[in-house]
């Protein structure tokens, strides 16, 4: 599309996409607060909401992109380089990505029998081990301090207690 001397660049698929997310989000927060103000009632929604719709924004500047209409536009790469920059996902890989779905869902299953200190303690050092991190005194310092992020972070946005087991 040309504007004057500009030349505006528009990618409709990212655009329509972001449209329709914001329009989800904007549809599911004013139904929230329609229905309840109360603060244990959109303590969740509301942050989320206004960070997706934020992003929303982010994502939908860059989908349009002016220039100058006289200046020379860069080559396009040929189809074989750009294919190039694309990997192709190992076995190991999809095993790894398998395994920390499983942990998520193990996470999610004992949470409540083990207290979500110790889950999510266990949890991040096989996601770390398990991702390669080297280095065995990182791993339990990260670990814990992740923990005590978590695990501070649900107990004070939360309004009732959570099972743990250590903190």
């Amino acid at each position: 599309m040309r504007l004057g001397p500009w030349k505006i660049e528009v990618e409709y698929g990212h655009l329509a996409l972001v449209v329709v997310i914001a329009g989800v989000t904007g549809f599911y927060l004013a139904d929230t607060l329609q229905v309840s103000r109360n603060t244990n009632n959109i303590i969740l929604v509301v942050p989320l909401s206004l960070l997706l719709l934020g992003l929303c924004l982010l994502v939908f500047t860059q989908c349009i992109r002016p220039h100058k209409a006289d200046t020379p536009k860069p080559a396009e790469e040929p189809a074989d380089e750009a294919d190039g920059l694309e990997q192709e996902q190992s076995p190991m890989d999809l095993l790894r990505a398998f395994l920390l779905l499983v942990g998520v869902g193990a996470l999610v299953m004992f949470y409540p029998l083990i207290g979500l200190d110790v889950a999510t303690l266990l949890f991040m050092i096989f996601a770390l081990v398990l991702l390669g991190v080297r280095g065995w005194l990182f791993v339990p310092i990260y670990a814990t301090s992740f923990t005590l992020v978590v695990v501070g972070g649900a107990s004070w946005l939360l309004p009732y207690p959570l099972p743990t087991l250590l903190f």
